[in-house]
């Protein structure tokens, strides 16, 4: 029977850092074909190379993948029959997600060949073989096109590995985080005195987390912010030494870069911003799948 041919649109290879650099290669491809730019006409112009650059940053330049293409790894997959061929293929597809999708471009069965590894380069996938092998010259060329070829003898072990590959590609995004909050008791102003970095300091009473002098700060004021965006802290003070970070419980001093409109009873709240994962679940047939 004729192996069944999958359009694909977007198509990324292994986890790890190996996947990572795999992943912006395919996405890459995926665009510039999107575009009528063949694989070679893009590698020997420097369009893949440029279009990789690109790549790395978000739309909003950051690096952070939120509003980004979903990934999708692309498998080709061979194994002893046709059956167990569409059970994979089926299995396989029940692992995708709308965070990060998989997609088969290609099933048959019989051992590995050259041609398998060469579409699967061609897309920027991996070859899953399963219960078949492959020859030492289809061995060279994976190894020379840099083209992963998982062959695995239990369907569930099979399934482990791509979902493995698929928590590699989970998209990240940038989480705001409020690090501590502090109660403005009293606002002192210093600017008759010499010597003073400051002329309007915050006196406040750490209540939750700690403040970080390097992080970012909000004021708060009736439940809403009291300015835009997010502010820098040019000096904490405890007992007149200016420190860096200061705990629950600890009273403090707090100035601001650019910010003066501060009043008793106002929050301030320490942020910060840390990069998350996408969940990944396990699956109880077998794999994983990002949610």
């Amino acid at each position: 029977a004729t192996p069944r041919v999958f359009d694909l649109e977007h198509t990324h290879a292994p986890s790890g850092e190996r996947g990572k650099a795999a992943a912006k290669k395919a996405a890459a491809k995926s665009k510039l074909r999107a575009s009528g730019v063949g694989a070679r006409e893009g590698l020997e112009s420097g369009l893949l190379e440029d279009e990789m650059r690109s790549g790395a940053l978000g739309a909003d330049g950051s690096g952070n993948d939120r509003g980004a293409t979903n990934a999708t790894l692309c498998c080709v997959v061979k194994a002893d029959v046709a059956g167990t061929a569409e059970a994979v293929r089926d299995a396989l597809l029940s692992l995708s997600t709308d965070r990060v999708g998989v997609k088969v471009v290609y099933q048959g069965t019989g051992a590995v060949t050259e041609s398998d590894v060469s579409l699967a380069n061609a897309v920027g996938g991996v070859v899953l073989a399963f219960n078949v092998k492959h020859g030492a010259e289809t061995e060279k060329l994976a190894k020379a096109e840099n083209v992963l070829v998982v062959r695995r003898t239990v369907i569930y072990h099979l399934l482990d590995a791509v979902g493995e590959m698929l928590g590699g590609l989970a998209p990240t995004t940038l989480t705001e985080e409020v690090y501590g909050e502090a109660e403005v008791r009293q606002v002192f102003d210093l600017s008759s005195r010499r010597g003073n970095k400051a002329n309007l300091v915050a006196g406040c009473v750490v209540t939750k987390g700690s403040l970080d002098g390097d992080e970012k700060f909000r004021v708060v004021r009736g439940g809403a912010a009291a300015h835009d965006g997010l502010l820098d802290a040019s000096s904490i003070r405890r007992h007149r030494l200016e420190v860096r970070v200061v705990g629950k419980g600890t009273e403090c001093g707090v100035n601001f870069v650019g910010f003066t409109d501060i009043r008793p009873g106002d929050v301030v709240q320490c942020v910060r911003f840390v990069k998350k994962k996408a969940a990944v679940e396990k699956v109880q047939t077998g794999g994983s799948r990002v949610v």
